[in-house]
C-alpha cells in the first residue's frame, strides 16, 4: 500500500493472469480509460523492474536517459499524480525540454561512436605497420642469418687452412753479432731477425704451409749460405733450401 502522488491512496496488485494494476481510492473511471491507465502502470512497473532502481517511481529525467520518450509523454498526458515531483508548468515546454535532452543524448551518443571509428582506424593503421615492421625485421632477420652463414663458412675455411700450417725451426750457429732471415716464404719481402741464445745460437721460428723454400741468411750484413743445409743454384745465386713437412 502506497500514498499517491495526487494524493489518493492506491496499492500495486498481482492480478490472476500475472499482469501489475493499481487500484485508487477515487470514483468510477470508463472500462477504456482504465485499460490505458493499467495498461500505462503496467509498463512503467516494467520499466522500474530493469532498472537499477526497482522500488522507486522513475524521474523524467531517467526515463529520457533510457530513451523511453514513449513513456515521458504517456506520463505527462495522463497526469495525476505520475507527473508528482516533474516541474510540468507547462506541458509543451516540458516535452520539447525532454526532447532537447535526446537529442542532446543522441548527438553525444554519435560523437563517442565517432570517437570509437576514429580510435578503430588507428588501430587498425597501427596494425598495418606493425604487420609490416614485422616482415622487415624477419626479412632483415634472414639476410643477416645468411651473411653470418656466409662468414662462418669463410672463418671454418680459414681454420682448416691455419691447421695446414706447420713450425719450422731453422738455427744459424756460427758466430756472429745478428743475424736476420730472408727466403721465398714471403716473396723476399723481408729480413726477419733472429734471437740470440746465451750459447750464441741464433733461432728463428716459422709458421710455414708444408713445401720447400728458399732461404738464406744475412750475417753481420753479408748474404750467406748454411753449408750444412741442402744447397740449391737458382739464377747464379746459392740458396738453402728449407723444406716443411
Amino acid at each position: 500500500m502506497e500514498q499517491g502522488r495526487n494524493g489518493n491512496l492506491g496499492c500495486w496488485w498481482r492480478t490472476a493472469d500475472s499482469a501489475w494494476c493499481r487500484g485508487s481510492g477515487g470514483g468510477e473511471m470508463e472500462p477504456e480509460q482504465n485499460e490505458r491507465i493499467l495498461a500505462l502502470e503496467a509498463e512503467i512497473y516494467d520499466f522500474m523492474e530493469e532498472s537499477s532502481k526497482p522500488n522507486c517511481f522513475p524521474t523524467k529525467k531517467e526515463l529520457v536517459a533510457a530513451m523511453r520518450m514513449d513513456l515521458v509523454e504517456a506520463i505527462i498526458d495522463h497526469g495525476g499524480w505520475l507527473v508528482y515531483g516533474w516541474d510540468l508548468d507547462d506541458s509543451v515546454d516540458g516535452r520539447q525540454s525532454s526532447f532537447e535532452e535526446l537529442n542532446k543524448l543522441s548527438d553525444d551518443l554519435e560523437f563517442k561512436e565517432t570517437e570509437i571509428a576514429n580510435v578503430q582506424d588507428k588501430v587498425r593503421s597501427i596494425k598495418a605497420k606493425l604487420s609490416a615492421l614485422e616482415g622487415k625485421i624477419a626479412l632483415r632477420s634472414i639476410e643477416a642469418t645468411k651473411i653470418l652463414g656466409e662468414k662462418q663458412k669463410r672463418i671454418d675455411a680459414v681454420q682448416r687452412v691455419l691447421g695446414l700450417l706447420s713450425t719450422a725451426y731453422i738455427v744459424w750457429s756460427g758466430s756472429a753479432s745478428e743475424v736476420f732471415l730472408a727466403g721465398s716464404f714471403d716473396g723476399w719481402a723481408t729480413q726477419r731477425r733472429m734471437e740470440k741464445s746465451s750459447t750464441g745460437i741464433f733461432t728463428l721460428y716459422l709458421k710455414l704451409y708444408p713445401g720447400q723454400y728458399e732461404i738464406k741468411f744475412i750475417v753481420d750484413g753479408v748474404w750467406m749460405v748454411d753449408t750444412r743445409r741442402p744447397i740449391v743454384h737458382h739464377s747464379g745465386f746459392e740458396n738453402n733450401l728449407l723444406t716443411v713437412r
